[in-house]
């Protein structure tokens, strides 16, 4: 949860809408999945199944 007492957007819907706001303008490089695990504290494969990736 943030500070405020509302949760924390999960990793994938962040990601979409720092993109749709431009932080990340077309060519520039998106956050890696360490990254993203490590700001979000989730693990591996929480973050495969939040982004709907199939092993």
């Amino acid at each position: 949860m943030s500070t405020s007492g509302r949760p924390r957007p999960g990793p994938i819907s962040a990601s979409a809408q720092r993109i749709a706001n431009g932080e990340f303008p077309p060519g520039a490089k998106l956050p890696s999945r360490r990254e993203l695990i490590e700001h979000y504290g989730v693990t591996a494969s929480e973050l495969r199944e939040r982004a709907g990736v199939r092993r």
